[in-house]
C-alpha cells in the first residue's frame, strides 16, 4: 500500500499575483533526467514549449511544498512504478498521465467566478489529444481531481446530493475503468503533505470496484 510522503507544510500566502508563480521553463535535459521518459511520445511531449514551462510553475504551497509542478510529477511517477499487479500497457498509461496532468497549471484561470472549463486538465487534455488516442487515458487527465472535488462537496461543503451526484457521473465516464482512475489517484494523493482524508472517502464510496490494497 502506498502512504503519503509527508513533507512541510508550506502553505502559500494570499496575496500572490499570478506572476509569482511563473518561472523561467525547465530545460529538457533536464526534464529527460528526471522523468526517463520510457517511450518515443514521452520524449516529444518534454521537448514541447508549453510542458516546459508549465513543468516550471509552482511555488511551495499547501499539497505541495515541493512546488514546481516537475518535483510532484517525478513523485507521482515513483508511486506509478511501483504499483503490483498491473500490465505493462497500464504502467505506461498511468505514466503519461502523470507527465500532463498538472502541467497546465501555470494556465489556469482561477480569477471568480471560476471558469471551469479552463480547469487545467481539460486545458491539459485538449493539449495532448491531437497524440493520444486512449479514452481512458484522456478522460483520466481531464477528470483527475474529480474525486477531490467530490470528497469536498460532501464533507467540507455538506452537500451530500451533489457529491453523489456527481461522483455517479466519474462511475459513468469510467466504467469498467474505474481500478485505473482509483490508482492514479492514489498515486497523486500519497505526495507532498495532501490531506489523505479523500483516500479513506474513496475506499468506502467505490468499495468492489477497485483495488482493496491501495
Amino acid at each position: 500500500m502506498l502512504r503519503p510522503n509527508r513533507g512541510r507544510n508550506t502553505p502559500t500566502h494570499i496575496g500572490f499575483i499570478k506572476r509569482w508563480y511563473y518561472l523561467d521553463a525547465v530545460d529538457v535535459e533536464v526534464l529527460r533526467k528526471v522523468v526517463k521518459p520510457a517511450t518515443d511520445l514521452e520524449d516529444f511531449l518534454l521537448r514541447q514549449p508549453e510542458i516546459q514551462e508549465g513543468m516550471a510553475w509552482g511555488i511551495p504551497r499547501f499539497g505541495h511544498p515541493e512546488g514546481e509542478v516537475w518535483r510532484h510529477v517525478v513523485e507521482v511517477l515513483e508511486n506509478v512504478m511501483s504499483l503490483k499487479g498491473i500490465s505493462d500497457q497500464e504502467r505506461l498509461d498511468l505514466r503519461l498521465v502523470t507527465l500532463i496532468h498538472d502541467t497546465f497549471k501555470y494556465a489556469e484561470d482561477k480569477t471568480p467566478p471560476r471558469d471551469w472549463s479552463k480547469h487545467h486538465g481539460i486545458l491539459a487534455r485538449k493539449f495532448v489529444e491531437p497524440y493520444v488516442k486512449s479514452k481512458r487515458v484522456l478522460d483520466l487527465i481531464e477528470w483527475h481531481d474529480e474525486v477531490y472535488y467530490c470528497w469536498r462537496l460532501e464533507v467540507l461543503y455538506k452537500r451530500p446530493s451533489l457529491s453523489r451526484q456527481r461522483f455517479d457521473r466519474l462511475l459513468e465516464i469510467f466504467e469498467g475503468n474505474f481500478a485505473f482512475y482509483h490508482r492514479f489517484f492514489v498515486c497523486d494523493t500519497t505526495t507532498g503533505d495532501k490531506n489523505p482524508a479523500p483516500l479513506k472517502w474513496i475506499r468506502f464510496q467505490a468499495k468492489g470496484l477497485i483495488d482493496p490494497n491501495l
